[in-house]
């Protein structure tokens, strides 16, 4: 029943989705509410970020203790050289 609960509680934050973020603010509040956050950097160009959007779609439903999030990394230059 306490997993119940935790699950419940993550998908209230956000947690099951794929979701982008897209200023540094969104970016700081998410990671104070979640414990666990997994960030894909990804450039539009790339074709690789394609792939790696498609298995976090995935991953995300799976792992509800991590909140996956992406950053468009040529729109955020302060988020890319501090983390």
């Amino acid at each position: 029943q306490k997993k119940i609960k935790m699950e419940q509680d993550w998908k209230q934050l956000g947690h099951g989705r794929y979701m982008e973020i897209t200023d540094t603010k969104e970016f700081f509040n998410a990671a104070k509410k979640s414990s666990r956050m997994i960030v894909h950097f990804y450039r539009s160009v790339t074709p690789r970020c394609e792939i790696v959007d498609a298995h976090f779609e995935k991953l995300c439903q799976t792992h509800l203790e991590s909140k996956f999030v992406k950053i468009d990394a040529e729109k955020s230059p302060y988020l890319v050289e501090k983390l």
